[in-house]
This record gives C-alpha cells, structure tokens and sequence, in this order.
C-alpha cells in the first residue's frame, strides 16, 4: 500500500456521527470525485476503504443509496455511481443549490459554518482529491481538484484554519498542497489521521538526523585533510632546518617540538603536546611549530 492509501485508510476508521459532519465530508468527496454534475454522480477511488465510508455518509447525511456500487473483487477502480435526478437534486439541496442553477462549482461556506464542518470538508476533499508521497523520499501533500473555482476556494479555507498551502493551476485542474514537513503533519492531525502524521514528523527526524551525520563526516574529513597538509608541511619545515646550520641553535623547546615532529609525521598537535616532556597544551606546542615555520620560511 502507497503512504495516501494508509492515510485514507486511517481517516476512514473515523466514526460518523453527526449529520451535518457527514454532510460536509459528503460536499467535500464530492466537490473532488470523477463527476458531480445534475445527471451524473460518479466517484471513483483505488481504496476500499474510501468506497465503503462514501456508502455509509450518503446514508447518514442524505439517507440515500447509489445506484450502483462496485463489488470489493471487481478489478480496477473502485466505483459508486448515481443517475436518479430525483437523489441528485436532494443532495445539490443539501449543499443549498439547485440543480439547474448551478453552471460552475462553488463551496458554499454556508455548509461549513463550524470549524468541525471544515475539518469533515478537508477529510471528505483528501479522500477523492489528495495524494502523499513516501514521507521517507519526499514531502509532498497535495488535494487536486478539477473546478478551479472550488479549488481557490479551498485554499482560502485552508488559510483561514491556520495553513498557508502553495497553489498550482493546469489545463485541467488546480491544486492545493504542502511541501513543508510541519505543515503537512498539521493537517494530516487537524483531518484525523495522527499516525499517518506522527510518521511524517519521524521522517523529518531521521532525515536532519542523516544530515547532520553527513555533514559531520565531510567535516570531519576536511578536518583530516588540513590536518594531513600541515603535518606534512611541518615536517618540510623541520628537515629543512636540520639540514641547515641553524639546526644547532635552536632552544630546547624548539628542539623538542622539531624531533617530535620528524619521529611522529602523522601526528595531530594535541597528540606533540601530550608527548612533550612534560607535557603542554596544545595552544604551546602550536606556537613552537609556528616557530619553526617562520625560522624555516627565512632559510
């Protein structure tokens, strides 16, 4: 199962009570299904689940059955199909339209006065319009709808209840959706599906958590590099003055911080300090290896 077949399935658990809520999700698969016009009701989903939960809110919110439903072994999409005008203009009556005054889709937010109303509109609109990416690969939410109307609409719905979503238009739809890990965990809660949304935040989790590890390691590797070079330098340093008449005359700090270079090449600084008899910080044993580098830049 895709990550937005478990979301759907997660919101379809979600018990239908009240009548003006299964009102408002009903408005909300509608306004997102394959067809919702004054002779035709047709919705259509990969999810069982998501057949069977439109079933039971046509029941509770217009006491009406589909004409047809599909069978739970018939292949392909799963289907719900309503021709009787009679039904049709019930619903449309529900939503406060009437049939053949209605040209082009709108909300009417009169449906959806209370905030829970909102939330089962949300719910009902991501059953049959939303899709989520695997939140392990990628974050991406989104609810396409084929009305450009109703889909403006929505996301000023969406603004209102506190989300900011990012807004596309194509040749045959429009689209809400979210991007933004924390963004999309709050919906999934506000809609009713905490799992699906405690998932997506782990996700966020385990991804900074793999980018913080690999940010460490390039560090650290770059961190190696220069300390390679340096080393390497240093030794340069140091033959070139043993090499020369200044090698005698050096202190006994200068002396000690040379040998201890030359017979430990891949050493790191704090390991000279720590070998140093006795032993130094590490800030003294820098100052002596810089020492040796400026006496050596003057040979």
């Amino acid at each position: 199962m895709s990550f937005s077949s478990d979301i759907k399935a997660e919101l379809c658990k979600i018990p239908i009570q009240a009548r003006a809520a299964a009102v408002a999700e009903s408005y909300g698969i509608l306004l997102h299904a394959g067809s919702f016009e004054p002779g035709l009701i047709r919705i259509m989903s990969r999810s069982e689940d998501v057949k069977l939960r439109a079933v039971r809110l046509f029941k509770k919110a217009f006491n009406l059955d589909f004409d047809y439903v599909s069978e739970k072994d018939e292949p392909g999409l799963k289907k719900l199909r309503m021709e009787d005008t009679v039904k049709i203009e019930k619903i449309y009556n529900a939503f406060g339209f009437e049939t053949k005054d209605v040209t082009v889709h709108h909300i009417n937010l009169a449906v959806l006065e209370k905030e829970e109303h909102k939330t089962a509109f949300l719910r009902g609109s991501f059953l049959t319009g939303g899709t989520m990416t695997d939140p392990d690969k990628q974050f991406n939410l989104s609810i396409v709808c084929a009305h450009r109307a109703v889909a403006r609409e929505m996301r000023a719905l969406l603004m209102e209840l506190g989300f900011e979503p990012l807004f596309s238009e194509r040749a045959t739809s429009s689209a809400n959706y979210f991007r933004r890990s924390e963004l999309i965990s709050d919906f999934l809660t506000t809609i009713g599906a905490p799992v699906a949304a405690m998932r997506v935040l782990n996700a966020k989790i385990e991804r900074d958590m793999r980018n913080k590890i690999t940010r460490q390691i390039n560090c650290d590797d770059a961190n190696t590099s220069k300390q390679v070079e340096a080393a390497e330098r240093q030794l340069d340093e140091v033959r070139k003055i043993f090499m020369s008449p200044m090698g005698e005359s050096l202190s006994d700090e200068l002396h000690e911080a040379a040998m201890l270079r030359f017979s430990n090449p891949s050493a790191s600084i704090s390991d000279l300090a720590r070998l140093a008899v006795p032993p130094i910080s590490k800030s003294a044993m820098s100052s002596r290896l810089r020492r040796l580098s400026e006496l050596a830049k003057k040979l």
